[in-house]
């Protein structure tokens, strides 16, 4: 999924770590792509510009100034045409021997993959120096290897910025069953990038893609399916009807989880309402999670009331046995208690035996004629 960072470089005074002289010729920016399962991959795509008078012919990504090293071993890189990857331990270098240096005035672009996520990236602190500042380096001379003796180019040291605009996501939870038993998701997307959607899928925790049970009823627009993996599921269009820059889509499933678990607390020592949509413009129908995409950021969601049941409908009673039969239209789960009145004068009415949880679209009782010259009968949704 796509999380775009922006490096605001300055001028370092000097980086005695690696010996590389500042001189102010060097910018670059950094989009983050998730690409892997779980957001157990996450796919840097660093672009250097070179604002000096000299060709670029090596370049490399300082986590934290004064440190080459990542939080874990790249696990795969690539560069410009004619540039080759060296890493060392937990580094990468870029380097080029062909003539294909980046000259003054012009950009290229670095990519390397890592299990760590942009958080431990953009922040917190490693082996005492900030994460989130980060240095770019870069040297006019051809190296092949981590030779960071050689004079060079450096920028001051950034803390790199989240910076979303490619989709946006909100989330309502609904109380469905009975008993607090079900309780349905109602996830509204919103492409606010340039490149439609055809598939997409929710994250209760950031870097997770699990929920904390199966989920049920899963409904999307139309002609869009669902795919479901453990306790996962993944919205997938493959016929046409993605969602257009602009446009919005809704989905919906229902999950046995109490709202409180899913807004509230930690999983995995994640929170859990730092949910997290993810969605791709590649078609998919299974969980590829390989592909990149786009991801909003950590959205809470909130809880909502479900609308009340329609109010019932009460038919003409019938005299079935010597009984008076009552009928209403009903929703299914839903509790209804029959009352009467000897007099509609009066504000108080008394209820006709306990209330009837319907299991249809009709419900029906029976009243005793008893020595009441009249009654008037009324059903009303059971609180």
């Amino acid at each position: 999924m796509k999380t775009k960072i922006f490096f605001a470089l300055t001028v370092a005074a000097g980086l005695a770590a690696c010996r590389l002289q500042a001189q102010g010729t060097l910018s670059a920016d950094a989009t983050i792509l998730e690409t892997g399962t779980s957001g157990s991959e996450f796919q840097y795509s660093l672009t250097l510009t070179n604002t000096g008078s000299n060709p670029i012919n090596a370049f490399w990504y300082g986590w934290t100034r004064g440190s080459f090293n990542l939080p874990s071993v790249p696990t795969s890189t690539s560069g410009p045409t004619g540039w080759t990857a060296v890493t060392s331990s937990f580094s990468v270098q870029f380097g080029n021997s062909t003539g294909s240096a980046i000259a003054p005035g012009a950009t290229g672009t670095f990519t390397f993959e890592t299990t760590n996520t942009p958080t431990q990236m953009t922040s917190g602190t490693h082996e005492g120096d900030p994460t989130g500042e980060s240095v770019a380096y870069a040297t006019t001379t051809a190296m092949t290897s981590f030779e960071q003796s050689v004079a060079g180019v450096a920028s001051g040291p950034f803390t790199p910025t989240l910076n979303q605009g490619t989709l946006s996501a909100a989330a309502t939870i609904i109380e469905t069953g009975t008993s607090g038993s079900e309780f349905q998701y109602s996830l509204t997307l919103t492409n606010t990038g340039s490149n439609p959607i055809n598939a997409f899928w929710y994250g209760w925790t950031q870097g997770s893609f699990n929920l904390p049970s199966v989920p049920t009823s899963i409904a999307g627009p139309t002609g869009w399916t669902a795919t479901t993996s453990s306790d996962s599921v993944q919205f997938g269009n493959s016929t046409g009807s993605a969602i257009a820059p602009g446009s919005t889509g809704s989905f919906t499933f229902e999950s046995t989880s109490d709202p409180a678990a899913l807004t509230t607390g930690t999983h995995d020592g994640d929170p859990t309402g730092e949910s997290v949509a993810y969605a791709t413009v590649t078609a998919m129908t299974s969980f590829e999670q390989s592909v990149a995409g786009v991801a909003s950021g950590p959205f809470t969601p909130t809880l909502g009331t479900a609308p009340p049941p329609p109010a019932p409908d009460f038919q003409p009673p019938a005299l079935v046995d010597g009984s008076l039969q009552l009928s209403w239209t009903s929703v299914s789960g839903v509790a209804y208690q029959v009352q009467y009145s000897t007099d509609l004068s009066q504000t108080n009415w008394i209820n006709l035996g306990s209330s009837i949880t319907a299991s249809a679209s009709s419900t029906t009782t029976n009243d005793v004629i008893g020595s009441n010259s009249l009654r008037f009968y009324r059903v009303v949704v059971s609180p």
